[in-house]
């Protein structure tokens, strides 16, 4: 155990030169390498541990929401090449947890492994469809997320403010690498309905504002923490309204067009994700990754019919119990208004 904690360790303090995945990768290969030289449990752990490291690192907000420290001056790379990266790291912790023998883990220890195995398998099933190409919606997207997450990372100290800004600096590349997904789901005609989107555009420009603190990009900075440092507090009001103007609101402007002009006028007019490229395999999958079923998605139709049709049963049950004359329509009215 002391022999697998050093590994871990060296590998830890080599993370902040290599990427997460470059790391990650060293992990994996070093655990396959100790098969029958290091219990089973052993190896476990150590993936848990190695796998817990790269998915702070890999996906920075994760770790801002989680409270893990030194990730909240990024964001997470979505361009094709780490989208892609991250398929293999799927794999290759597949291939880890394939090789240790579950019936030699404790009963706790069963139930982790059973836990970590079924999430990584549900990854790569769903990693078999391109939902990394529907990076934006009305409920959700970098329009929404981005200034929701400024908003709510730490503003204790001088350094907090210093992630922020580099945060709001690297908006420019979160937009670009959105906008790229995007464009690729165009081709693919992998889209959200056009009728879902019709606000979208407007989300984007409620970003930009002419007076930069009015943006809700530069919320932080509208009231800094007193316990910053007053010559701090009006530098980083001075270095938030520089990225603003030269990185954030450009980039957003750009998307605006973008998504107003482009995008939105070329997303398909279907609803169903069944129009969608191999798009009832793709919803079978995510009827799986939901509800923990096999059942296909006429099987859960008709199980929804019949609670229509008992709950309406109850309700005609319940009318003609009270002694209301009239529709079951009528009776939801009287119910409201009287």
């Amino acid at each position: 155990m002391k022999l697998m904690a050093a590994f871990f360790l060296a590998g830890v303090v080599g993370a902040a030169t290599a990427s997460p995945s470059t790391d990650f990768q060293k992990h994996c290969t070093e655990l396959l390498n100790r098969k029958g030289k290091v219990k089973g449990v052993q190896r476990l752990h150590t993936l848990f541990k190695a796998h817990w490291e790269y998915s702070m690192r890999e996906f920075p907000e994760s770790a801002t929401w989680r409270g893990y420290p030194g990730q909240n001056d990024r964001w997470t790379d979505y361009s094709l090449e780490s989208v892609n990266q991250r398929k293999d790291d799927t794999l290759r912790a597949l291939k880890i947890v394939q090789s240790i023998d579950r019936a030699k883990l404790s009963v706790a220890d069963q139930l982790n492994f059973d836990l970590f195995k079924r999430n990584l398998e549900l990854e790569r099933a769903g990693q078999e469809f391109p939902q990394h190409l529907l990076v934006i919606s009305q409920m959700d997207g970098i329009q929404r997320s981005l200034a929701s997450m400024l908003r709510m990372m730490p503003t204790r100290k001088v350094s907090d403010y210093e992630d922020i800004l580099a945060r709001l600096r690297g908006t420019e590349k979160l937009v670009e690498q959105t906008t790229d997904l995007l464009n690729v789901g165009l081709k693919m005609r992998v889209t959200p309905p056009k009728i879902c989107l019709r606000d979208l555009a407007d989300q984007v420009s409620k970003q930009i504002t002419e007076n930069p603190m009015a943006s809700p990009l530069l919320r932080p900075f509208r009231e800094i923490a007193s316990t910053i440092p007053k010559d701090d507090q009006a530098r980083l009001k001075r270095e938030a309204i520089a990225a603003y103007h030269e990185k954030a609101a450009p980039a957003f402007r750009r998307f605006h067009e973008f998504l107003a002009n482009r995008y939105v006028p070329n997303c398909r007019e279907s609803i169903g994700c069944s129009d969608l490229p191999n798009g009832r395999k793709w919803y079978q999958e995510r009827i799986h990754a939901m509800t923990t079923t096999k059942l296909t998605a006429r099987e859960i139709h008709q199980i929804g019919l019949r609670e229509v049709k008992r709950i309406r049963a109850q309700m005609e049950k319940i009318k003609k119990q009270s002694g209301f004359k009239g529709s079951l329509a009528e009776f939801f009215k009287y119910l409201r208004t009287d």
